[in-house]
C-alpha cells in the first residue's frame, strides 16, 4: 500500500516546476514602513540557502505611479568569495520594470554557498500608493553552468499620504492649547502675578 502511494505521487513531482521544490530562495530585503513621498530607500535583494552559486540574472517590477527606481547596486555575496562582472541593468521607470540584472564570478573557482545580498536597490517615493515588487526571470548558475532550483518571493512598498501641513498646526494647537489654558488659569487663581 505504502509503494503504491509514492507510485502515484512520482507523477506529480516530476510535473512541478523545479522552483517549486527549490531550497534557495531569493527575497527583497526588510521593508521600510513609514516610506514618504519625496523620500529614497534601498532594499537588499537577498538569497538564502545556496549552495555553489557562481552567477544569478533577474528583472525586477514595479508600479511606475509610486516608485522610480533610481540605482541598482551590487551585493557583497558573490564578491566575498573573488572577482565579480556586474550588470546593473537596465532601469525603465516608465514601464515599471530593470531588467537583466546579472552578476558573475571570473575565472574558475567554486561558486558562494549560504545566504548574503546579491543586490541593492534603490527607490524614490512618487506619491501615496502600493506598489509591489516582484522577480522575473530569475536564474541562478552553479560553478559548472549548471541550472539551481529557486523560488523568489514577491514583496511590497506602502508609501503613505504625507500630512498637510494644516494638520501639523492642528497638532500642534491641540497638544499646546491646554498647556496655555492652565497657565492662564493659574495666573488669574494668583491674583494676575506673572
Amino acid at each position: 500500500m505504502r509503494r503504491l502511494s509514492l507510485l502515484a505521487l512520482l507523477p506529480l513531482l516530476l510535473a512541478m516546476p523545479p522552483s517549486a521544490m527549490a531550497d534557495t530562495i531569493v527575497s527583497f530585503g526588510a521593508v521600510p514602513e513609514g516610506v514618504l513621498p519625496g523620500s529614497t530607500f534601498a532594499l537588499a535583494v537577498e538569497v538564502s540557502g545556496v549552495s555553489d552559486l557562481y552567477a544569478f540574472q533577474f528583472d525586477i517590477s514595479f508600479d511606475p505611479q509610486v516608485l522610480q527606481l533610481s540605482s541598482v547596486s551590487e551585493g557583497s555575496f558573490l564578491p566575498s568569495v573573488g572577482t565579480t562582472f556586474f550588470i546593473p541593468g537596465s532601469i525603465d521607470n516608465s514601464s515599471g520594470i530593470v531588467s537583466f540584472n546579472a552578476d558573475t564570478l571570473v575565472g574558475p573557482g567554486p561558486g558562494a554557498s549560504g545566504s548574503g545580498d546579491l543586490a541593492e536597490v534603490t527607490f524614490a517615493a512618487i506619491t501615496s500608493g502600493s506598489s509591489p515588487l516582484e522577480f522575473s526571470n530569475l536564474t541562478l548558475l552553479d560553478s559548472q553552468g549548471m541550472d539551481l532550483p529557486a523560488a523568489s518571493v514577491a514583496s511590497h512598498v506602502v508609501v503613505a499620504a504625507a500630512p498637510e501641513p494644516g494638520m501639523i498646526w492642528l497638532a500642534w494647537g491641540g497638544a499646546f492649547c491646554p498647556l496655555l489654558l492652565l497657565r492662564h488659569r493659574r495666573r488669574r487663581a494668583g491674583g494676575g502675578a506673572a
